[in-house]
């Protein structure tokens, strides 16, 4: 099971969906006018395994 210890978007961002867990996978995107951080994460024999997708507005 994942759970994120914390969520802090940069100056200039907000947390535009937030899926936070426990859970096996937790999401989060971070978004700005110009900018979109798409991450989800999960948990592999004990260990974060996180995928991020980057996306320009």
């Amino acid at each position: 099971m994942a759970e994120p210890v914390a969520t802090t978007p940069a100056v200039g961002y907000r947390i535009e969906d937030h899926r936070p867990g426990p859970a096996r996978q937790v999401h989060v995107v971070f978004g700005s006018a110009a900018h979109a951080s798409d991450v989800t994460a999960s948990c592999a024999n004990g260990r974060p395994v996180p995928r991020v997708r980057e996306t320009d507005r």
